[in-house]
């Protein structure tokens, strides 16, 4: 074990030639003493987290922010560890979450990144990778970096959710589809999937419209999407640019099935969204509301209700079983790819860490029954 600095032998010199010959033993016990209780046992954790605080996701970077410092908070209860969250705000913005992790790997010397969004998580991998920093993506895209070892994804599977929805449109004989998506790293990897997917299920895409995470006003979206007489039209967005867009296509007039994403659990969604959530169908995880509860899951949302006044979303229960496994691997900075093959204990059962670096959350699909989520089946 290593003091925390060492004393120079020029002042041990004088020392030890007045005292005499027994005084060595003494000071040489002092120093092994010194040497022993001077460096702490363990190390602090610190865990880095880049979360969009402001702007139009800001709903949910509130939520992962609680969620994590709630993770936080229950592990120091079960095993006395404490430990450190230092957030960072992305903005929702490639650029500033560039910024963001540079500060926390580099000036905060975190032991891993926790990162939001799946534009966000793109542009940062490749440093992760560079400076080796153990990152851990709440993301729904894939993370596209090649060579990838030091860049996980833990969230649902984006591609899953396109697939599952080109399916269960199918099914329902809904052949003519109309899409609004966000133009970012999500809404793209989205839309090439079901694109792919649809063609094989027969489905003809009679409309394409892409909008900027800032957008507020849809309805000349709306109007070309009219004339192009879909059986459905399929949202791909999250937050508030998708419950503006779901309300004003549908006072807009366009009254056939509205199908969505995980986007619609981010908190504040479906408020916006107004009449235009009432029937609509939307991929997502088995958590919340019209889903069986496990024990895991229900001290989890009943210790959320108690400490913030309010209900937690998908993203939050991901984001909690995320900090819970960092917090227990203390302030290893190893590469997640150590990790594959584990089967990790989650509020959704046993998930397998993929040789992808990908920790997904099965599919599951609700629909908005009298203002409910249910499951549906595909």
């Amino acid at each position: 074990m290593k003091p925390y600095f060492i004393l120079p032998f020029s002042i041990l010199a004088k020392p030890i030639r007045n005292a005499g010959i027994l005084s060595i033993p003494i000071l040489l016990g002092c120093l092994i003493s010194f040497a022993v209780f001077a460096e702490p046992s363990t190390n602090a954790i610190k865990i880095g987290a880049l979360l969009p605080l402001t702007g139009p996701a800001a709903t949910t970077g509130e939520q992962l922010r609680k969620a994590i410092s709630l993770a936080v908070d229950d592990y120091a209860a079960r095993t006395g560890v404490k430990s450190e969250v230092i957030i960072e705000d992305s903005k929702n913005d490639p650029a500033e979450g560039i910024t963001g992790f540079r500060k926390l790997a580099t000036l905060d010397r975190v032991n891993s990144v926790i990162v939001s969004l799946s534009g966000v998580s793109q542009a940062v991998a490749p440093i992760a990778n560079s400076e080796k920093m153990p990152t851990f993506a709440l993301a729904s895209a894939p993370i596209l970096t090649k060579p990838n070892d030091y860049a996980l994804r833990w969230f649902i599977d984006g591609m899953g959710e396109a697939r599952t929805m080109a399916d269960y449109l199918s099914a329902k004989g809904l052949r003519r589809v109309a899409i609004m998506h966000i133009n970012d790293d999500y809404g793209r990897s989205l839309l090439k999937e079901f694109n792919f997917r649809a063609k094989a299920k027969g489905i003809n895409i009679v409309s394409v419209e892409g909008f900027d995470r800032k957008t507020e006003d849809f309805r000349s979206l709306a109007f070309r999407a009219k004339k192009a007489k879909p059986d459905a039209v399929y949202f791909i967005a999250y937050g508030r640019p998708l419950g503006i867009a779901l309300r004003q296509t549908f006072e807009s007039g366009i009254k056939v099935p509205y199908v969505t994403t995980f986007g619609l659990d981010i908190a504040g969604t479906k408020e916006l969204a107004g009449e235009a959530a009432e029937g609509l169908v939307y991929t997502s995880i088995a958590f919340g509301e019209g889903v069986p509860v496990s024990e895991s899951t229900q001290s989890f949302t009943k210790r959320f209700n108690e400490i913030y006044h309010t209900t937690p979303s998908s993203d939050a229960a991901l984001a909690y079983d995320l900090t819970t496994r960092l917090l227990s691997l203390g302030d290893s900075q190893a590469s997640p790819r150590e990790w594959v093959g584990q089967k990790i204990e989650t509020q959704f059962g046993k998930l397998t860490v993929l040789k992808s670096l990908e920790v997904l959350a099965p599919v599951v699909l609700k629909a908005i029954e009298n203002g409910h989520s249910t499951i549906v089946q595909p």
